[in-house]
């Protein structure tokens, strides 16, 4: 590959984004621009589940130790790993739960 074809792939670049609806057990994974910001892959995993946002909802990192997002959704995906609050593109949305 030469070179200008090389930077011009490194503009573009995508990755594979993974996420999971807690509530409804479906996942899905799809490509998106390493420039997307949180809030747009969040949008676009609704589109991608066919499912509707519930009022509760929260964007988070998956794993057994989610860390919400929702402070963070007006960064890139690139801006979030860079900064350490994304180690990868694996996501989940969950339901805030109210403590009694």
């Amino acid at each position: 590959m030469n070179e200008q074809a090389e930077e011009s792939k490194q503009h573009g670049k995508h990755v594979e984004i993974h996420v999971q609806d807690i509530k409804e057990a479906e996942r899905v994974t799809f490509p998106d621009s390493i420039t997307a910001t949180l809030m747009q892959v969040w949008d676009k995993a609704y589109v991608e589940l066919k499912i509707a946002r519930r009022p509760k909802d929260i964007f988070q990192t998956e794993g057994h130790n989610p860390k919400s997002l929702m402070s963070h959704l007006e960064l890139t995906l690139e801006q979030a790993r860079d900064q350490g609050i994304i180690n990868d593109y694996r996501f989940s949305i969950a339901s805030e739960t109210g403590g009694a």
